[in-house]
């Protein structure tokens, strides 16, 4: 919970220094890039809550803490309809890919299956709770972003499925998208 909060608020703080402060970054190429890996990372961990908790707060913008105690629940149709909209612009004008130097970060085709997995959670059925499943049969709409990731040619299976998690193959051509851990950083 308080993990992927705070990974909310610091996206929504992002986004609201672009929109605000916007001409720091001269490159508009750049400045749009960091809006939807902004974007793409809000919708991952709200993506994340939903599933854990159902109904959440809902922020979009920075909040103070008096407004963050009392934002109630939202419905999970409407957290849904903000992660759907993050990803769509994220699979818009993110790259297909990245140099060495910023791999891990999240591309077109990382947005692209998170948003097959939300339609496909949200396809499924929900048992009369509020939790992830709402039962709109999105099955098809996830089908066809699937279908695009693999027509990209930038993924494939592995010839052993060993190999998939061996430490020496980190970032292998299964991978649609993986954090990027570094140690002896100071």
């Amino acid at each position: 919970w308080n993990a992927n909060f705070n990974g909310i608020l610091r996206a929504n703080v992002l986004l609201d220094q672009l929109e605000k402060n916007g001409s720091i970054v001269t490159s508009a190429p750049l400045r749009l890039r960091f809006e939807a890996e902004a974007k793409f990372l809000r919708a991952f961990y709200y993506f994340d809550l939903v599933r854990w908790f159902g109904k959440v707060p809902l922020a979009d913008h920075p909040l103070t803490a008096a407004e963050a105690l009392a934002l109630p629940r939202a419905a999970i149709a409407d957290v849904y309809a903000l992660i759907l909209s993050d990803l769509q612009f994220a699979g818009t004008n993110l790259p297909e890919t990245y140099a060495a130097a910023d791999k891990g970060r999240a591309t077109k085709y990382a947005a692209k299956a998170i948003e097959a997995l939300v339609r496909m959670t949200r396809s499924g059925a929900n048992y009369g709770i509020e939790g992830p499943g709402l039962g709109v049969n999105e099955w098809a709409q996830a089908a066809t972003l699937l279908n695009e990731v693999i027509a990209s040619g930038k993924y494939s299976f592995l010839p052993s499925y060993a190999n998939i998690f061996s430490y020496t193959n980190e970032n292998n051509a299964e991978v649609v998208f993986d954090v990027q851990y570094a140690t002896g950083l100071s």
